[in-house]
């Protein structure tokens, strides 16, 4: 395949994007290792293409600082056998274990994307290159690809948070799939996101499945930048956010109980237990009934009742950073309303538009309408 050629049409669909700069580095022709990656110490995220050939001790130990320094890397068909320097390269950052190749080589066919930002305006990726088999995904490594020949499966393309920084690999490639549209919005979109640079386009992701500590049928909402929280429609009330940005379904899919789906990101906020809601009668819960959800503004809205009050709840990202804002809008009723939460260790919760009586009574409203608006923000923990 042709590099130059690849890379540079790679560089152009970046240098398309808002304040993007882009250098493409090829070693000179003939070389048996890899070029100079001093240019290293002053770029924000790199693509390493391939990796064939001899990395020089000095630039193992600028790829190690550039890593370490939490700064965005995007390795795209990894190709590192010979590099003696950083043998612990594929295991160690990228977070995997290659193991030959893939179904004896046969072309692959049927490539499955989950649901992530990353694939925001790519409706698919077709080769029929064979493909290496990579195996041992680290427990933090989000698989986001997986390919498919007969009922085999082998992890295409993974993400994952590798320290302070964010590191992604990408194993389809060739020159006809830098020649796609979709494929080379893939690989924008991916060192976008290694870089914690926002994706045009990337809204929120919503589906329903079985989560942790919520009935079946519940709603995992996922943020292009995080964050990642279940509600739980039969209890009325969000269980559980995390600063991740992606739910791993497969664990439904693939075990024969039907495990539940796994949420990426540390959990900072918890609340499983009975019903959020309560009326002023002490204890007396509410009937619940969950009806339905929709978009407004680009970002979900909640429709459901609780009593005889019409509530429309509206869920977006904090502005000041990882955290969830809730916003409710409440109709009239008879009865006061009160929304309790178990005591929150990882959270600070912050409410307006309603009063608040203790550190698990979020907002108590009386039977007027009311708007109430909760931020649930992770707390920040100082070392001394």
């Amino acid at each position: 395949m042709d590099a130059a050629v690849s890379l540079g049409k790679l560089r152009g669909a970046l240098e398309s994007q808002p304040d993007v700069s882009a250098a493409v580095i090829l070693p000179p022709t003939g070389a048996g290792a890899m070029p100079s990656l001093a240019d290293l110490r002053t770029a924000d995220a790199a693509v390493l293409y391939g990796g064939t050939g001899d990395l020089a001790a000095a630039d193992a130990a600028i790829l190690r600082e550039f890593v370490q320094q939490g700064k965005g890397l995007l390795v795209i068909r990894e190709q590192t056998a010979r590099w003696t320097t950083w043998p612990e390269f594929l295991p160690g950052v990228l977070g995997a274990k290659r193991q030959g190749t893939f179904a004896k080589g046969a072309p692959m066919r049927v490539i499955n994307l989950f649901g992530h930002a990353i694939f925001t305006g790519v409706r698919y990726v077709e080769t029929g290159q064979s493909m290496p088999l990579y195996a041992g995904l680290t427990p933090d490594s989000m698989l986001v690809m997986e390919g498919t020949v007969g009922e085999a499966t082998a992890p295409l393309g993974w993400l994952r948070q590798n320290g302070r920084g964010r590191i992604a690999h990408i194993v389809p490639a060739s020159t006809e799939l830098f020649g796609e549209p979709g494929y080379m919005r893939l690989l924008v979109n991916t060192l976008l996101w290694t870089a914690r640079r926002p994706i045009p386009g990337a809204r929120a992701l919503v589906q329903r499945t079985y989560l942790p500590n919520a009935y079946p049928g519940a709603i995992a909402i996922t943020f292009p930048e995080g964050p990642t929280l279940c509600f739980d429609p039969a209890r009325g009330g969000v269980s559980h956010v995390s600063d991740g940005d992606f739910v791993d379904l497969r664990p439904r899919w693939l075990t024969k109980q039907g495990e539940p789906a796994k949420i990426s990101g540390e959990q900072f906020f918890h609340d499983a237990g009975r019903s959020p809601y309560w009326t002023d009668a002490v204890g007396a819960e509410p009937n619940f009934q969950f009806m339905g959800y929709g978009v407004k503004e680009e970002f979900p809205e909640l429709h459901y009742r609780v009593g005889d009050r019409e509530v429309r709840e509206q869920l977006r990202p904090a502005a000041s950073g990882i955290g969830l804002v809730r916003e409710l809008r409440i109709g009239a009723g008879r009865q006061q309303l009160s929304y309790r939460h178990e005591p929150q260790a990882g959270a600070d919760i912050v409410m307006s538009g309603g009063a608040r009586a203790t550190d698990t009574t979020a907002f108590s409203v009386g039977a007027d309408a009311a708007v109430v608006r909760m931020e649930i923000r992770p707390k920040r923990v100082v070392a001394p």
